[in-house]
């Protein structure tokens, strides 16, 4: 998540002038059919550019770093255990 929202600061502040240009169009054409919506958005391109390449580094994950990934330390398991036994009780 913090990739994808360091992706917009950059390409607004790489293309600031384009996409003010285009978001005060967007607002035009919005008040002119009196309604907004995002499907013209010039940033949302940035954004699934950044998520695409996050996706496509996670899918290059072996199993066993996908496992080490979701694995629960010794503290986390110990916590787990020992909240089971005190609900038990």
């Amino acid at each position: 998540m913090q990739e994808t929202l360091a992706s917009i600061d950059v390409a607004y502040k790489n293309n600031k002038a384009e996409i003010e240009a285009a978001m005060f169009d967007l607002a035009l054409e919005g008040i002119a059919n009196g309604k907004m919506d995002y499907s013209k958005d010039p940033i949302l391109p940035h954004v699934v550019a950044t998520i695409n390449k996050t996706v496509e580094k996670f899918s290059k994950i072996s199993k066993e770093e996908q496992d080490k990934m979701v694995a629960l330390t010794e503290e986390q398991l110990n916590a787990i255990k020992n909240a089971d036994v005190r609900a038990r009780d």
